[in-house]
């Protein structure tokens, strides 16, 4: 979970860099500067809050790709992150 500064100044005394960087990533959350940098560090990057909480899954835009493609708005999210070359992993919540 490193912003670029936390990065830098890790990498200040590590001697191995990070493979994965786990932050906030998803269509509504696009990161554009944090990105760029991490890709050119040649770090992975794993979406967290892909789903955004379920608060997306009302969006319009979502609801309608969604049903364009016969998908739920939790596909259509995951989705976005795999065709952006993020690493997906849901998470799952039980009550």
């Amino acid at each position: 979970n490193y912003a670029v500064e936390d990065y830098k100044e890790l990498m200040e005394s590590a001697s191995v860099k990070p493979v994965v960087n786990q932050i906030e990533i998803n269509p509504f959350l696009y990161r554009k500067n944090t990105i760029g940098f991490f890709k050119e560090q040649g770090v992975a990057l794993q979406s967290y809050r892909s789903l955004r909480d379920g608060k997306a899954f009302d969006n319009p835009v979502v609801v309608a790709i969604a049903s364009k493609h016969g998908r739920s708005p939790a596909q259509v999210l995951g989705r976005w992150c795999v065709q952006h070359e993020f690493i997906y992993i849901p998470k799952s919540v039980k009550e």
